[in-house]
């Protein structure tokens, strides 16, 4: 099985304060099967962390310890992203009131055929709607 990651279903893996929050599996699938994230997902998870960072939820330096969870996993970042921005994911965007970032979640489970891992709630809408597999759902 392949899983496309949306950033708001990583962060209980990162942040503690969240970890009840962790999708039924996640942690296995994580590490056993083919994981892909559209190539603002990195940018992301590094803005979630700063900002936990910030609110005083993650001590100051916890970004080492992300950046070291991250690198431990075997996730693929989507080279084809981009080439998708203005057709598929905008029209995605346009016809689920999704943001880019959210549709282009959606586009890539489209084209590669994944699941989807998300906490969205507008964007679990979407893929329902567009008949896209939920991870843990």
């Amino acid at each position: 099985m392949s899983l496309v990651l949306d950033c708001s279903a990583f962060g209980p893996i990162l942040l503690t304060d969240e970890r009840h929050n962790i999708l039924p599996g996640l942690q296995d699938a994580l590490e056993r099967s083919e994981v892909i994230v559209p190539v603002h997902w990195p940018i992301e998870v590094a803005s979630a962390v700063q900002t936990a960072i910030r609110r005083g939820r993650m001590p100051a330096g916890a970004e080492i310890d992300a950046a070291a969870t991250v690198a431990a996993l075997p996730i693929a970042v989507d080279s084809k992203t981009a080439a998708a921005l203005w057709s598929d994911t905008w029209r995605l965007a346009a016809r689920h009131n999704l943001t880019i970032y959210d549709a282009a979640y959606l586009e890539l489970s489209l084209r590669t055929g994944s699941a989807l891992a998300t906490h969205d709630a507008a964007l679990l809408s979407a893929a329902a709607a567009e008949s896209v597999e939920l991870f843990g759902r």
